[in-house]
């Protein structure tokens, strides 16, 4: 429900248990039968308030003003013409918030990327696999013209609860911000755990205020297609003015997965322009 919802510039917090949640989104699925997003969510949020709100406290979140950062590419950059298209369509702002863009090796999504963030002038979280943050520090140096000093890494929880206690007192020193992923998991899990109480084990806010609370602008998730659930689960927890979602291989041999793609990535909402090369036939 929540990617959907967030499309329309809010978030919901449910404020519920976790098989309350699940019942709900049974529910919501039910509901839905088939019928567009774009036309369901208001007759869906009328029919939750009317029928079912009673029993739950929704809060309202509106998108809230990030921190800026200036970032600019090295001059040597300049992107072809079908690449400005895929820019164009991640930096234009409203529906839907949260971007996608599937894309084959070599067409250069973290550029694009990069440029999108550089164009919309917020502080950028990236989301990544362990393995995957030294390739993105490399990355983010040879494609901006910034001091490494500029860019801080997050691994494991010590780090994680140090930045969010900077956030609070308003004293993030990044311009970009690469968190492993699997942090991010061991707190959400915490959370699923203790809920509220997971604050007493040092993380000084909840996982759907984290990234307003380190002023994060610009979200960039990369190679979404592994770790699927997590990464759904992490967009549950995302109040985010940018999402961008990146991928090379968002087809699986097991149509469920496929079908849960469609869920989280609507074909509507994703980039269409790039046509993928075939090179064995």
């Amino acid at each position: 429900i929540f990617p959907r919802f967030r499309k329309h510039q809010t978030h919901w917090s449910i404020v519920t248990s976790y098989i309350d949640f699940l019942n709900i989104l049974s529910k919501f699925f039910k509901y839905s039968n088939g019928v567009s997003y774009h036309l369901l969510l208001p007759k869906f949020e009328s029919h939750f308030q009317n029928s079912l709100a009673s029993d739950y406290v929704i809060n309202r979140t509106p998108t809230y003003v990030p921190a800026p950062a200036v970032l600019k590419m090295k001059s040597h950059w300049v992107l072809r013409e079908n690449q400005n298209e895929v820019v164009n369509y991640l930096t234009i702002p409203g529906h839907p918030i949260s971007k996608f863009i599937n894309l084959q090796t070599g067409f250069g999504k973290s550029v694009i990327a990069m440029v999108a963030a550089a164009t919309m002038g917020h502080r950028v979280v990236i989301i990544v696999r362990p393995m995957y943050i030294e390739k993105w520090q490399e990355d983010i140096l040879r494609t901006y013209d910034i001091d490494e000093d500029r860019i801080m890494t997050v691994r494991g929880g010590a780090q994680l609860m140090a930045l969010i206690a900077a956030g609070q007192s308003s004293d993030v020193d990044a311009d970009i911000i690469i968190i492993s992923n699997k942090t991010l998991q061991s707190w959400i899990k915490q959370y699923h755990e203790f809920h509220t109480d997971s604050m007493s084990l040092g993380y000084d806010c909840l996982p759907q205020d984290f990234l307003q609370v380190i002023g994060a602008g610009t979200l960039i998730k990369d190679e979404v297609h592994q770790d699927f659930h997590l990464n759904t689960i992490l967009d549950c927890y995302t109040n985010v003015p940018y999402s961008i979602s990146l991928s090379a291989t968002l087809v699986s041999d097991d149509e469920f997965i496929n079908k849960m793609y469609e869920v989280v990535y609507p074909a509507e909402d994703r980039y269409k322009g790039a046509v993928y090369k075939q090179y064995i036939s």
